[in-house]
């Protein structure tokens, strides 16, 4: 009689494979937050920065004041609203960001509510530049910063941890 040989893995095969596969899971885990963390940040700057611009943009094709201001909870990190100052009416509201994130602003050491420019497309009142704070659980090695000068230029920092200027070091609250 012939023997058929199974198909199929030995239990080693099977524990060796899933040894692999735990420690590659354990490396992989905390490099996926990181990117994840990234990429969250990265959508909450370019919303920001997006608001930003509608706003000037609308300032300049409406010839009126418009701004973006925080919403009613009246923290940036509760998200923020388009709006034209002529009607009172937000043109577009953006939600509240990640919980795990915090947004702060500062103007000259007070926290501005809104950030409103003219028909030119520059800010009002023009008494400082207007810093964004993007922070989360990685510090201020990693938070990110949008600034917004007194003539409407409206910047996002390209270096982490610090502002646009690459020079100046961002804290975190």
């Amino acid at each position: 009689m012939m023997k058929t040989k199974r198909g199929g893995f030995t239990m080693i095969e099977l524990i060796v494979t899933m040894s692999v596969v735990a420690i590659l899971t354990a490396i992989a885990i905390p490099s996926f937050v990181a990117i994840s963390q990234g990429e969250r940040r990265i959508a909450e700057v370019n919303d920001m920065v997006l608001a930003l611009n509608y706003a000037r943009s609308e300032a300049v094709k409406q010839n009126s004041p418009t701004g973006v201001s925080v919403t009613a909870n009246g923290s940036w990190a509760g998200g923020w609203n388009v709006c034209c100052s002529s009607t009172g009416t937000p043109v577009n509201t953006l939600p509240a960001i990640d919980s795990r994130s915090t947004l702060s602003a500062n103007l000259a050491g007070t926290a501005p509510v809104a950030v409103t420019f003219d028909s030119s497309g520059a800010q009002l009142p023009s008494t400082g530049t207007v810093l964004f704070t993007f922070c989360d659980s990685r510090g201020a090695a990693s938070a990110t910063a949008v600034e917004v000068n007194p003539r409407g230029h409206i910047q996002s920092g390209g270096k982490a941890g610090f502002r646009v200027d690459q020079a100046t070091a961002l804290a975190c609250p």
